[in-house]
């Protein structure tokens, strides 16, 4: 009997691991056959063939090159813009015509009212001459009449009746500024220098004598702005300084200067004039016309 179990145990382990491999191949084929579905891909679509492109002929030039396009969202309207605009207005080799009207601000006894003009020859853009004329109107002002009641003496005054000039201006600077950021306007500074001659009257310290004129050297200084409203209009604003070589009254009467010679007559008064320095500070505004109102560029942008 022991022989006889000890056979039947040694089949059964014989007979049973490969029956379960067996199984377990069996198993295994099905689901590997799923993982590879039996489907043929499609047939691949051919490219069509490329066109071969003629040789151009002999003598013919080739086409230009295509623009390349504007980048997404930039319109064409702007592609004329120029980012450093021109000088509105080219000045050399043109005239101006300027009326202008002025006032002194530095003159307490007596103040000036200017009516007056210039006309101005540009050699360039920035160096000009011209002449200039004006009359002037006297004006007393109240200091005039307080001060011999203040300090008991009569001031040595003058008017001017009428000035002229030669002068010659530089623009030293150049600028501009955004109106509202809407309009672009164009400026510049000036000086200016010249020398001409003004006619001035002497007031008598007493009424009773009368009074005699002059004509004076007068050299001028001036700086101020220049504005463009248009290529053949500007308006400027100066501060000038015209320097009178003037003859002031002398002695008229022996009781009041009594250690001084006494001229009582018009004639020997303006002989023995006394000589001296008067400045005249004006406030100066006006316009100028360009002629001719028009004008070329000469050089490429």
């Amino acid at each position: 009997m022991r022989q006889v179990a000890f056979g039947l145990f040694a089949i059964l382990l014989l007979a049973g691991p490969g029956s379960a491999l067996a199984q377990e191949e069996e198993e295994k084929k099905p689901a590997a056959e799923e993982k590879k579905p039996d489907e043929t891909p499609p047939p691949a679509t051919p490219a069509p063939a490329a066109t071969p492109t003629p040789a151009p002929a002999a003598g013919t030039p080739e086409p230009a090159a295509a623009a390349p396009a504007a980048p997404a969202g930039q319109s064409s309207q702007w592609a004329d813009i120029v980012v450093v605009p021109r000088k509105q207005v080219i000045k050399a080799r043109r005239w101006e015509l300027a009326p202008l009207f002025g006032i002194t601000v530095n003159d307490p006894m007596i103040r000036h009212y200017q009516f007056g003009g210039q006309i101005n020859y540009y050699l360039t853009d920035v160096l000009w001459l011209g002449v200039e004329g004006a009359y002037l109107q006297p004006e007393r002002e109240d200091r005039f009449y307080l001060t011999p009641q203040q300090y008991r003496r009569v001031p040595k005054a003058n008017k001017y009746l009428w000035e002229a000039a030669l002068d010659f201006g530089y623009v030293p600077a150049y600028g501009k500024f955004a109106l509202f950021n809407k309009h672009i306007i164009h400026w510049e500074g000036i000086v200016t220098a010249g020398v001409g001659v003004t006619q001035s009257e002497v007031i008598p310290m007493d009424p009773s004598y009368e009074g005699f004129q002059s004509y004076a050297i007068t050299p001028n200084f001036g700086a101020g702005l220049r504005v463009f409203l248009t290529k053949w209009l500007v308006a400027f604003a100066m501060i000038r300084d015209y320097v009178v070589l003037d003859k002031f009254e002398p002695c008229r009467d022996a009781s009041v200067c009594p250690t001084q010679t006494a001229y009582p007559l018009k004639k020997d008064a303006q002989a023995h004039a006394e000589s001296g320095f008067m400045n005249n500070l004006f406030f100066t505004v006006g316009v100028g016309f360009y002629l001719p109102p028009s004008f070329k560029y000469t050089s490429s942008r």
